[in-house]
């Protein structure tokens, strides 16, 4: 039996609205009915409708909260995201609030219906609900939701999210240690609303981590999640202790706006984003070979991007640190902040900053084979690359490294040389945060220090690790992709990490979600077609492994590029 079943056989004849809201609207439907709780589709004159709730008990403070907010978030923000006030009073034991009503469907329902979101799609609602927050979270009296779940939220028939319950809101006092009131719903709670803590921005960040969870999956269960950038976005979102979330919305949307979650997808965004600073930018698309593909096919050795031959040292050129260098004659913004070293602090959120370097000065553009520097970064994490143009004037990049507080090398090997400026990329710096450039060197050998994919001569390739968290190792094959259908590899892993595959297409970045192995060896594959995101990978095609423990090593070994699936009894 539905509620209007329910109310029309059992509440209604004894039930009747106030004469303040009798003379102006008519019950349309009972959306929800309890003795001290109740919630109702009205009419009005004008033809419109509304919600009306109802309370006795308790009830009525939460009710007059609710408006209270309300009233303060409709004046302060003038956003459409959240329904309008229209009245509230008491009137002997009861409370009544009347709110707007926004057309649409519950996420919820959505999901119900038509199944989960894609990947894509649920970090697009994910990221519109986190602007939602950021302003309630920005307001002069901070205001936290604490009740972020699909039933309070609505698909509007244009697409927009709207917020439409904040029975459960407060604004934050700072002197507080705990909730007075413990309010929100169990399964997107986070846990300082059952009495660990006052709650404040990192508890919406909770919540938004379990709605991606349902977004993605149609349930609440993040340890079953499949292991993806993703999942690594609701992991940190949705941690026990508040402090090792995402500190605010600003930090949780960048996460989410990271490409395709992939490091890859940054070197390609912070590319593109110089393409509007150099007009001559064009990245030439690869022409696919008219040879088709055998049914299997060993894959050729993947580029060797970091030699592992240590007869020719590594030849710098004298260090940057020499009192004779200034780099901030063309890096405006930054300033010398000890020998060698150099520093940007961040006025406002800048989703992209440039430090140009200066390698001519020491080889010619020819001879230029390797540049390395160290970064530095205070606060939120960032993601950094070095870029450049090659001799054919296509612009490549190194491996983006995720710095988080700490000092890594980031490293650029130049296969022919360059025809202009290196330039370095940081991406996601925030507010009154600094990065920090140190140890500028040049080089006409390539790289062999840390941090390398070692050519062990025989096919295989390894890493140890030193510093880095996340390093591609591409594949350099000439066979045309649009026949390759499976890829499988052997690894052997000491430690922890995450091996997916990446690469581009017409799309742009494209990858397939990777393995997770730990202290193992696997032969493991990918189906190109089934498991790709935003479209199978056409070109440039790299395992791309996420390194998950402080001590590691991982060998690649024995790769092949199929159309037609090995008979594998160990496949994963």
């Amino acid at each position: 039996m539905s509620f209007d079943e329910e109310f029309a056989n059992t509440y209604k004849n004894d039930f009747r609205l106030p004469e303040r809201i009798s003379g102006t609207y008519s019950v349309f439907s009972c959306l929800k009915y309890t003795e001290d709780r109740q919630v109702f589709l009205l009419i009005g004159k004008d033809k419109r409708k509304y919600i009306l709730k109802t309370g006795t008990g308790e009830n009525t403070d939460r009710l007059e909260n609710e408006y209270r907010i309300a009233a303060y978030i409709n004046g302060e923000c003038g956003s459409d995201e959240f329904p309008r006030n229209v009245q509230f009073f008491r009137e002997g034991k009861n409370a009544y609030y009347i709110r707007e009503y926004i057309e649409g469907t519950t996420l919820r329902d959505k999901i119900e219906k038509e199944g989960p979101y894609s990947e894509k799609a649920a970090l697009s609602a994910a990221y519109s609900i986190c602007t939602v927050l950021e302003k309630l979270h920005s307001l002069p009296e901070k205001t936290i939701c604490r009740d972020i779940k699909p039933e309070n939220i609505i698909v509007s028939d244009d697409g927009s999210l709207h917020l439409i319950d904040l029975d459960a809101a407060r604004i934050v006092k700072e002197d507080q240690d705990n909730d007075t009131v413990c309010l929100g719903t169990r399964t997107t709670a986070a846990p300082e609303q059952f009495g660990f803590g006052q709650t404040d921005e990192k508890t919406d960040v909770y919540a938004v981590g379990m709605l991606l969870t349902y977004l993605v999956s149609g349930g609440y269960d993040t340890g079953s999640m499949k292991r993806s950038q993703t999942a690594s976005v609701i992991k940190r979102a949705t941690r026990f202790d508040p402090d090792k979330r995402y500190p605010s919305m600003l930090s949780m949307k960048k996460a989410m706006r990271r490409g395709s979650f992939a490091p890859a997808a940054i070197a390609l965004t912070c590319i593109i984003g110089l393409a509007a600073v150099a007009a001559f930018f064009m990245i030439p698309k690869q022409d696919p070979s008219d040879t088709a593909v055998p049914a299997g096919v060993t894959a050729p050795e993947p580029s060797e991007t970091k030699s592992s031959e240590t007869e020719d040292s590594v030849v710098t050129a004298d260090p940057i640190s020499s009192a004779d260098d200034d780099y901030t004659e063309i890096n405006p913004g930054w300033t010398k902040s000890g020998e060698g070293e150099y520093s940007y602090t961040c006025g406002y959120d800048e989703e992209h900053i440039v430090f140009t370097l200066s390698a001519d000065k020491y080889f010619s553009q020819e001879d230029l084979k390797c540049t390395a520097v160290s970064v530095n970064s205070t606060g939120e994490e960032i993601w950094v690359c070095l870029v450049a143009p090659d001799m054919s004037g296509e612009w490549f990049h190194s491996t983006p490294v995720n710095i988080t507080g700490h000092k890594e090398r980031v490293i650029l090997d130049i296969p022919d040389g360059v025809t202009g400026n290196i330039l370095l990329t940081v991406d996601g710096l925030e507010k009154d945060h600094s990065v920090t450039v140190s140890d500028i060197f040049y080089s006409d050998r390539k790289y062999t220090g840390p941090d390398i994919w070692l050519n062990n001569g025989d096919g295989s390739y390894t890493f140890t690790k030193d510093s880095l968290d996340s390093l591609s190792l591409p594949i350099d094959t000439t066979a045309d992709l649009t026949y390759i259908n499976y890829v499988y590899a052997d690894i052997e892993v000491t430690g922890e990490i995450i091996c997916g595959l990446a690469g581009y297409n017409d799309n742009g970045f494209a990858y397939v979600d990777g393995y997770t192995l730990e202290n193992e060896t696997r032969r493991v594959f990918w189906d190109l077609n089934r498991n790709a995101h935003n479209g199978k990978i056409a070109s440039e095609l790299a395992f791309i492994c996420y390194f998950l423990s402080d001590e590691l090593t991982v060998t690649i070994k024995n790769i092949v590029l199929s159309q037609e699936p090995e008979n594998m009894n160990s496949a994963a």
